[in-house]
Order: structure tokens, then sequence, then C-alpha cells
């Protein structure tokens, strides 16, 4: 019976907590009405939520023939989230570190030129963040690599391959540790801020400057990873290019694009493809679809979009993932 009662005071108080985290402020009976609880059960709720820290007590407002309520506001810096995502610009590898609220605001952002990535460098930016800011509780890390079985089997970067990343951090830290794909992260980006395609499947191709290209799976809301977390290492498609053996620049991009988009629509008949990199330019679009269409009927074609906005779509996805983990793993209020 205790477990019960338990079970059931939690999934009241992350009732709250959405509520007013998507509100921001409200006065106990607007949290009622909002929630379907009772105002008895808001009032012992309210009361853990004030011990926790994660709400406190603002200005009263009036009340229609009665004594003013007190408002009540969501303490958004009560709970940070840590990301550090990693991409290319102008050649150079780079580390954009952002520190983000439970709305989903930057905090604190730096942006760092990192030479000869080791995980060390990783391990002094966690630990500068998490002494400025305790309140951290989360660790997420977008980077251009696959964990395989545990460890950085398929990775740009060759002082991290074959370490056990994500497990590294949640032994060193104590936090829960978001891993993922730098291209993965960026089509979440890119169909999170277009609803409409959450219930589609939508593949981002991205050809950086100085490595091997990548793609997204995104399908029915969600990345698809395959067994391994192997799915969208598209460098290893036949289609004639050794990527090991020739700079990742010395290859014909319209014709690469076409023979990957291809493979792509005939394994998943996805409705949009998004290219990134910087060496598309507007109208290459219609010329790659052009190629396609010597190979297969346009109407089994997916809409083609060049993307100059990787960066913005990785941000977001990546900091999408970070809220999303942030808000879902909240520990248990022992009382």
């Amino acid at each position: 019976m205790s477990v019960n009662i338990t079970l059931m005071r939690e999934m009241n108080l992350n009732v709250l907590r959405n509520t007013l985290q998507r509100c921001k402020r409200a006065s106990k009976p607007q949290l009622a009405e909002l929630t379907g609880l009772s105002v008895v059960t808001i009032n012992t709720l309210i009361k853990i939520l004030l011990e926790n820290g994660e709400v406190f007590e603002g200005s009263t407002i009036a009340a229609t023939g009665g004594r003013p309520a007190a408002e009540y506001h969501f303490n958004e810096n009560h709970r940070l989230a840590l990301t550090i995502y990693m991409r290319e610009v102008d050649g150079k590898d780079t580390a954009f570190i952002s520190v983000d609220n439970l709305f989903g605001e930057s905090v604190e952002t730096e942006i760092k030129t990192l030479m000869n990535i080791q995980i060390d460098d990783f391990d002094k930016i966690v630990e500068f963040y998490l002494q400025k800011y305790p309140k951290i509780s989360l660790l997420a890390c977008g980077i251009p690599g696959r964990e395989i079985n545990g460890k950085l089997s398929i990775f740009d970067y060759r002082g991290l391959r074959g370490i056990a990343f994500t497990d590294h951090f949640k032994e060193q830290f104590h936090l829960p540790v978001i891993f993922e794909n730098d291209v993965c992260a960026a089509v979440i980006g890119y169909c999170s801020n277009k609803k409409k395609f959450m219930d589609e499947c939508v593949v981002g191709i991205y050809f950086p400057t100085n490595y091997p290209p990548g793609a997204g799976i995104f399908i029915n809301g969600k990345i698809y990873k395959g067994r391994d977390g192997f799915a969208g290492e598209i460098k290893y498609l036949p289609i004639g290019i050794k990527w090991n053996e020739i700079g990742p620049t010395n290859f014909p991009l319209q014709e690469t694009s076409q023979r990957m988009i291809l493979a792509i629509t005939s394994l998943y008949n996805p409705s949009k493809v998004i290219l990134y990199g910087e060496a598309f330019s507007k109208g290459m679009e219609q010329e790659i679809l052009r190629l396609c269409e010597q190979s297969i009927n346009q109407a089994f074609l997916p809409e083609l979009i060049i993307n100059k906005n990787f960066n913005e779509d990785f941000a977001r996805g990546i900091r999408q993932l970070a809220l999303e983990n942030l808000t879902e793993n909240v520990k248990p209020i022992k009382k």
C-alpha cells in the first residue's frame, strides 16, 4: 500500500512540475484547475517542491472576493544541463559548449578550438563547468562518431577511438550522459523545428570538409540506429569511393550525392533528404535530382533540400535531447 502511495505522489509531483514548467508561474487554485488535482493535494506537493528548491514563492495576485493568492514560480535553474558538441568551423575542430536551464535557455556559452583531441580535453571542460555550476545534473555530447558496444569504434578523432566515452563520464562525474552522433542530432533538430515531419522518414547527409560523410535516419519521431548503432555510416556504401585513400574533398560532389540518395531512397523511401556541407550551393538540388532521375522514377524520389544551417540544427537537436532527459530524469524525493 505504501509503495502505491509513494508512486502516486511521485506521479502527481511530475504532473505539477511539468505544469509549472510550461506555465512558469501560477497560484494554487490555477494549478489545481490546470492539473486536475485537488487544492489539498496541491498544498502538500507545493510544500515539497518549495523545500526542494524546485519552485519559489513570488508576488501575490488579486483574488476576486477574497485574500490575494500567492503565486508560485518554477525555478528553471534548479537543474542544469551541460552540452558539448563538436563540429568543423573553417576546417578546425571546434567545441561548442552550453549550460542550459529547464526552460531551454542558455545560462552560458563558449566556443573553443581543440587540437589533437584527447579525452582530457573533455574532462577539463566538464570539471570547469561543474565547479562553476553545481546544479549541472546531466551531460550531453554531440560528436562525429558512433559508440558500438560501448566504445567509440567509428570516430573522426583518432585520439578518442576505442574509448568507452559515455561510461568514462558516468564514472568520472557521476552524471547521466547523453551521447549522440552529430548528423543524427542535426536531423533531430531539423525535424523538431518542423513538427509535421515527426511522422515521416527524413534522412540527413553531412559532407564535412576534412572527414568522410555520414547520415542520420529519422523515422516516426526517432533516430534509427540499427543493431549496433552503425546505421548511417554511408562512407561504406559501395559507390566507388574509398574514403580512406583519397582526400575527403577530392570527389565529385553531385555524382556522389546522387549515388547516396539512390541507395537511401531504395532502402528507406524517405520523404525528404537534407544535404549539409559547406561545398553545396543553392541550385544544386535540381542538378542532383536530374542525375537521380536517370536511374529512378521521379515519383519515388524524396524532396531534396540543401541546408547551410548544419550548426543550428545540430545545436537545436543536442540541446533538445539534453532538455528532454533533464526533465525526465528527476530523482524521486525521499520524504
